[in-house]
This record gives C-alpha cells, sequence and structure tokens, in this order.
C-alpha cells in the first residue's frame, strides 16, 4: 500500500502540472461538471471532468472483472495482472506524451479499486479522504480511551487500543507516502517533462513482478489455503442445506418431537 501511495501520489502530481487535473480521485472533478455547466470555472468544457470521472469508474469497472472477491489472497487473486495494467495505463499515457489525462483516471481507478478489494474498504491509496479521516478518528479514539480509562484498562479495552493504534500507524504511513509521491512527481516533471511517469509505471510494475515471484515461491502454500478455502465454503453450503432442511420441518411439523405428539395423541383417541 506505501509503494502504490507514492506511485499514485507521483501520477497524481505530473498530471496536474502537465494538465492542471487532479486524476487519482473523482471528487474535484465531480464538482468541477456543475462549475464548468454554469461558466463558474474556466474552461468551460463541462465534458473534461466528466471524462475523468467516466474513465476511473471504467479502470474500477477493469478491476472487478479481474479480482473477483473481497479480502487478501496473495497468490490466489491476480493481483499482478491488475497491476501490469495500471503500469500499461501509464505506459500509454508516457508513448503519446500525456495528450488525453482520462488514461490515468483509468489507471487510477483499476488501482484504488484493487487495493479496496484487497483490504476490504480499509486502505485506499489513489486519494487521501479515507486516510486522513481514520487517522484522525483513530487518533481521538486512543486519546479519549486514556482519558475515561486512565487507571485501568480492561483486556478488551486493551486490544481496541492496539488495533487503533496499528491502523494510526498505517494511515500516517499512507499519507506521508502519498505526500513523498507528489514531491517525486513534481520534481520529475520538472526534471524530465512527461517521462517522469516512468517512475509510477515502473513502481507498480515491480511490485507486479514480486507478486509473481511471491506465488512461486510460495505455490505449495497457495494451493493449500485453496483446499482449505473450497472445503470451508463446501461445508458452509452443508450447513445452510441442512439449516434449510430442518426449518422446513419444523414448518410442516414433521420433526421428531412432533411426530412423537401426534402419536401420543392418536393413542389417546384411540383408548376414548
Amino acid at each position: 500500500g506505501i509503494v502504490l501511495s507514492i506511485a499514485a501520489g507521483a501520477c497524481n502530481a505530473i498530471a496536474f502540472a502537465k494538465f492542471t487535473y487532479y486524476v487519482s480521485h473523482v471528487s474535484g472533478s465531480a464538482t468541477g461538471i456543475g462549475l464548468r455547466w454554469f461558466e463558474i470555472q474556466k474552461p468551460y468544457d463541462w465534458m473534461e471532468p466528466a471524462f475523468l470521472v467516466g474513465y476511473f469508474i471504467a479502470g474500477s469497472l477493469l478491476c472487478g472483472l479481474i479480482v473477483h472477491s473481497n479480502g487478501m489472497k496473495l497468490g490466489q487473486a491476480r493481483y499482478e495482472v491488475v497491476l501490469f495494467l495500471v503500469s500499461a495505463l501509464e505506459m500509454v499515457c508516457w508513448a503519446r506524451k500525456i495528450q488525453n489525462p482520462a488514461w490515468l483516471a483509468a489507471a487510477m481507478g483499476v488501482q484504488n479499486a484493487m487495493i479496496t478489494s484487497w483490504s476490504t474498504a480499509v486502505v485506499r491509496t489513489t486519494h487521501m479522504t479515507g486516510t486522513a479521516t481514520d487517522l484522525g478518528s483513530s487518533a481521538g479514539r486512543i486519546v479519549m480511551r486514556f482519558i475515561r480509562l486512565s487507571i485501568h484498562m480492561e483486556d478488551d479495552d486493551w486490544n481496541h487500543h492496539v488495533a487503533d493504534r496499528k491502523k494510526l500507524v498505517l494511515m500516517i504511513l499512507l499519507l506521508l507516502s502519498f505526500i513523498l509521491g507528489g514531491f517525486i512527481g513534481s520534481w520529475g516533471y520538472n526534471k524530465y517533462k512527461t517521462h517522469a511517469l516512468l517512475i509510477p509505471a515502473g513502481l507498480t510494475f515491480t511490485l507486479g513482478v514480486v507478486h509473481i515471484i511471491y506465488c512461486i515461491l510460495n505455490r505449495e502454500e497457495v494451493e493449500e489455503e485453496k483446499v482449505e478455502e473450497e472445503a470451508f465454503r463446501r461445508q458452509i453450503i452443508i450447513n445452510t442445506f441442512a439449516a434449510d432442511e430442518e426449518q422446513q420441518e419444523v414448518a410442516e411439523g414433521n420433526t421428531a418431537a412432533a411426530q412423537f405428539i401426534r402419536q401420543i395423541s392418536e393413542i389417546g383417541r384411540a383408548h376414548v
């Protein structure tokens, strides 16, 4: 996540230096559609920010087609394909000297969707709004917990404190990484112009190669995890089916207890 934050920060800085557009998030572009429609923001072409939003969503859609499930699944989900796709989109922009920033927005959409699926929406790398929010809320909970429980902290409170502390450190690292990426992208653009895009493209490509190496070195462990997940999934299906049958029997009155009661009633009626 830290390396991807650096890459996204660099890509965003390069895009803004070239077009005065931010491509790693859609909030500004979404607002810009209305501003340009009513000719408050120049230039007045509202289609440009609309394309940025649309391409970002299209990139996220592409990621969803490749990574089918949420949760970290190193060696199982095709993360390297997604990372190579992000790098390829950035390389296309570099080869065409960034004639259209929408391709960079698509690359950021692919990347953000991948990290969202991987972290189950806990981590973001292309924009820092959620990161800054989590940073502040985690810090607030830590401070309040110490004020409220300064004398004695129960085990449950301590566990929450440890979780918040880890999250706080992670959010700080992500935010600093994005800021560092902005510095790298700005320096690169001043020195190499659009060739600076090779920096985030190279970082993302390298991560894809690292994931392939991980899959090769941990092939047996990955296969075992697949078998265990499949067995767990089948067990859930079996338990669900059994629970449905039991509920149906209860609804129809075919349980053992119901049958016993009916037998006692029939015996009672026979004696009468």
